[in-house]
């Protein structure tokens, strides 16, 4: 039986100290000569305190301002946009108008447009398109416009008979419609009317 050779234990000290020396972590500050006692007893800059005590307040801050946008922003929105131009139509006296009813239609559907604008159009975050009085007060005021240029059709026809076709098809554009967009039929039902 042969036996394994031994290592002599010199040998086997200098391994055991080259592995330890692998495991470990070696720091080495380069380009800097400061004795070791100075960095244990350093202390942060005054400057930098101060600043990253603002930097903190600064971030609270933000957050803050973000959580009382979320929670007040949106009522705010809503009272803004709560405006119903309900005012009294007065048509321009240079305009000369066959019919008063149809300027002061015509008015109407343009004073909508240009201020508040179509609320069915708007998106549904949008605080117009949740408030009952705007949508109401628009479906009502086109609801009444179609209703009135339907029996003028039939009123103003030639022969009795065969109602005035521009007439019924602004009846039929502005009478109200659910989940479909305002805003074309409206132009149609203007373009019918000016004719």
């Amino acid at each position: 039986m042969t036996s394994l050779p031994t290592i002599h234990p010199a040998y086997q000290e200098t391994d055991a100290l080259e592995a330890a020396n692998d495991r470990a972590v070696v720091v080495t500050l380069l380009g800097s000569s400061i004795p070791a006692a100075y960095l244990e007893e350093a202390e942060p800059s005054p400057l930098m305190e101060t600043a990253s005590r603002w930097w903190r307040r600064m971030i609270f801050a933000g957050r803050l301002a973000l959580i009382l946008m979320l929670l007040g922003g949106y009522p705010l929105m809503v009272a803004l946009s709560h405006k119903i131009d309900s005012r009294p139509i007065t048509t321009a006296s240079e305009a000369s108008w066959t019919s008063p009813e149809i300027a002061t239609a015509l008015t109407l559907i343009a004073r909508e447009e240009t201020q508040a604008g179509w609320a069915v159009d708007k998106a549904w975050w949008r605080p117009q398109s949740r408030l009952t009085s705007l949508p109401a007060w628009q479906e009502g005021l086109t609801s009444a416009l179609s209703d009135y240029m339907l029996l003028a059709a039939h009123i103003t026809s030639p022969d009795g008979y065969t109602p005035d076709p521009d007439l019924t098809a602004a009846g039929r554009l502005l009478a109200p419609v659910a989940d479909v967009e305002a805003e074309p039929r409206m132009h149609a039902a203007v373009q019918a009317l000016q004719r």
